[in-house]
């Protein structure tokens, strides 16, 4: 996604000043005042020298629970008798092998290539035992709501919003803990219109434009004073730790570690072994 050719997400090294432009904060008040803690200050950009959070999100499992069993590991995902043949995964390994490690007791803020492995190892049984259906990018969604797939790896707005139609589908917190992540908007090297960036930036960060961003977009907003302002736009949306999660929430989740570009192509060409592409 991109802002004509001059802001755009793209997942970086951040630090790595081949890629981005660092930001002027002085340019960025609204920032400065309302980014939230949790988001403040990632090991990869702990100053968030060069990103800002446009949205944040985290990955877990989802399920009809009008027609499914509570699905509370991921190890149940990928044995459990009943889903067999209509569980699906994402095919992003940044996500499904993230989650396995962390079922599988590893930390994922410093996984090594030979738990990374045995993660691809775990995933690579369930698909020849024909428990998982499919990999999937964001399809997944229609996969669960027409029934094509009973449980899923999901990102959780993505199931904010399935609720609407179904009010029984279902995001669970795997027990051995949730991902979270979060998409940044930067600005690339060479940049023509690094002053409208900032405008556009800044804006964002605005909680009567970020309210109504995430009202629409239903992820978890990276911006203070949002809550009380979406009190005016959609009271259902409140009081969701999918959107403003609290404290208790936030003990559930997990960040993956930064990999360098070496570890990015190992891993991929591992994940691909499983994944068929």
């Amino acid at each position: 996604m991109s802002f004509s050719n001059w802001a755009l997400y793209i997942d970086v090294d951040a630090n790595d000043p081949g890629y981005v432009e660092k930001l002027d904060h002085s340019l960025l008040p609204n920032v400065t005042a309302n980014l939230i803690d949790s988001l403040a200050h990632p090991a990869w950009d702990k100053d968030r020298t060069y990103t800002v959070p446009w949205q944040s999100g985290c990955t877990g499992i989802a399920y009809d629970a009008a027609n499914v069993k509570p699905v509370r590991s991921v190890t149940e995902l990928l044995t459990r008798a009943d889903l067999k043949g209509k569980v699906a995964l994402i095919h992003d390994w940044h996500d499904t092998a993230a989650l396995v490690m962390l079922d599988m007791g590893v930390d994922v803020t410093s996984y090594t290539d030979d738990e990374f492995l045995a993660a691809c190892d775990v995933v690579q049984k369930a698909v020849d035992s024909g428990q998982v259906r499919k990999s999937t990018g964001g399809d997944y969604t229609e996969l669960l709501a027409n029934g094509s797939v009973d449980a899923c790896l999901a990102w959780s707005g993505d199931i904010v919003q399935l609720q609407y139609d179904t009010p029984s589908m279902t995001y669970s917190i795997p027990e051995a803990g949730q991902l979270i992540w979060a998409d940044a908007m930067v600005i690339p090297q060479q940049a023509q219109h690094r002053a409208n960036v900032h405008a556009l930036i800044n804006y964002y960060y605005d909680p009567k434009v970020a309210a109504q961003v995430t009202a629409t977009v239903q992820y978890i907003c990276p911006v203070k004073g949002a809550r009380d302002e979406m009190a005016k736009i959609d009271k259902t949306l409140v009081d969701n730790p999918l959107i403003f999660p609290d404290a208790e929430f936030l003990t559930t989740t997990r960040t993956s570690r930064l990999v360098d570009e070496a570890t990015q192509a190992k891993c991929t060409a591992g994940w691909v072994k499983v994944t068929g592409g």
